[in-house]
Order: C-alpha cells, then structure tokens, then sequence
C-alpha cells in the first residue's frame, strides 16, 4: 500500500495551524513526521488518523465535561434542596423547642404557685421537680439522695411520731413504682424546722403516652393546725365525758351532805 507524503506547508493548511507551530509539534513529537534530508515529510494517512484520534478524544472530553456539568448540576440541585429541607426541619426543631420551652415555664409557674407541697422524680427515683411550698413544709429542698436516705435527710416518720417511715412505705417510692396512693399521713422533724408537723400525702404514678412508667409524682399538705384542733377537741371531749361520768356521784355527795345538815329554824319537818 503506497503512502501519500505531504509537505510541513500541506499540514499546516490541513490543521489550519502555522507552520512554526506544525514544526514545533512535529519536533515535540505531537504529529507523526519524518525528517527526509533537510526537511519533514509527513504520512497524510497517518495525519488523518491522528486527527481523527484527537478529534476523538475531543469529543470524549467534550462529553465527560457535559456528563460531569450535569453531574455537577444535579448534584447542586441535590444539596440546594437538602439544605432546604434542613432549614425547614431546623425552623420546626427550634419552634417546638420554644414551644417546650415555654410549656416548661408555664409549667414550673404553676408548680411554684401552687400551695400543696408538690415533688416529682423520674423513674430512677431521681427529684426532678420540687416546689417552693415543699421546702417550706419539709424545711428544705432537693437532695440527691437515693430513697433509703429520704427518711434520715427530711426526718420523715410515721404517724406515731416515732417510728422512721421506711423508703418503701414513701408515696413517692410507691409512686415510681406504680402504685396509686389515696391518702397517707406523716410526721416531719428535723432541725430545720421549729417543731414538728404533720402532713397529708396523695400520689400518683406517671406514664408516657404508650403506658409505660416514667416516674412519680406526691402532692402534701400542712395539716399541723387541724391535727391539733382535733387533739384539743378530743382532749376536750374527754374532759367532758369524764365530767359527766361524775355527776352522779357528785349530786349523790350533794345530797348526802345536805341530809346531814340541821334543820333551818322555821323550816318545815318532813
């Protein structure tokens, strides 16, 4: 197969470059030539094929370009909208974080206004809540004790007065535990406060949504005053009966006494 030889001057209007610049390939090995005495010959098949080559690979490059740029756009696109939806789960986050916020608040005012002692431990048994009007009636505030401690730390007693109230006979222990309690009374003394007092105690358990236990919540009052009225009304009613239970005898005394008078002068002889 005979060659068709072409001239540095031939390729360079072939590839509509200047000369110089063909020679500078050729030189650099960029375009297949050979050297023929003083000057460059050059295959006009292989040109071709090199340009088809280049031409070729041009347009492989032009077409990962154009895949890459979509690529590229596609993924722009992608995290415009990723970020998008951060921003709005990010905005809903953050008003049901006000939103919490503000119920806790509104809650804890509540809770410090409210006159009853009120405590509230989760399901460790740990106080999480514990009002103004509970450190008032007990004499002091929170503890970090677990409940075997609660007894000693508040000076908590059973009604008697004497006898420690066991943890677990707490109602806020038996709360945490599940146990719904109607109506318990108890004595606190201890040397924060000047004397004892008597409290009633109701509580109850707290549960998610689902039902399952998540802590425990007492509520107490200050019924010192009433417990002594209604001592001194039992004392009362005791020296009443008492009263009572001796009248006989003091009016038969009354009449034996005046039997054994003398008679009054004028008076009638019966």
């Amino acid at each position: 197969m005979s060659l068709t030889f072409l001239t540095i001057d031939d390729v360079a209007e072939m590839l509509r470059l200047s000369r110089d610049t063909v020679y500078r390939l050729v030189q650099s090995g960029q375009l297949p030539g050979k050297k023929i005495g003083r000057a460059w010959r050059f295959a006009a098949e292989e040109i071709e094929s090199h340009v088809a080559k280049d031409f070729r690979d041009g347009e492989q490059a032009r077409q990962v370009r154009a895949a890459f740029s979509a690529r590229e756009e596609e993924l722009v696109n992608t995290i415009r909208e990723r970020n998008e939806e951060l921003d709005r789960i990010n905005r809903k986050l953050e008003a049901e974080v006000r939103e919490r916020q503000h119920a806790e608040t509104h809650l804890r005012a509540v809770f410090e206004s409210v006159a009853d002692g009120l405590i509230v431990a989760d399901e460790n048994h740990r106080m999480v809540l514990f009002n103004k009007a509970a450190e008032e009636i007990l004499g002091m505030g929170i503890t970090e004790g677990d409940p075997e401690s609660w007894p000693e730390i508040y000076g908590i007693y059973m009604s008697d007065g004497e006898t420690p109230c066991p943890a677990i006979e707490l109602p806020l222990v038996r709360a945490v535990q599940g146990e719904r309690v109607d109506h318990v009374e108890l004595i606190i003394r201890n040397a924060y406060l000047s004397e004892p007092a008597w409290i009633a105690c109701r509580a109850t358990p707290i549960t998610d949504n689902t039902g399952v236990l998540k802590g425990g919540v007492v509520v107490f009052h200050d019924v010192t005053a009433s417990k002594r009225a209604e001592e001194e009304f039992h004392l009362s009613e005791q020296r009443l009966k008492n009263l009572l239970d001796c009248l006989p005898q003091v009016a038969q005394a009354i009449a034996l006494e005046s039997r054994s008078l003398p008679p009054q002068p004028g008076a009638a002889v019966l």
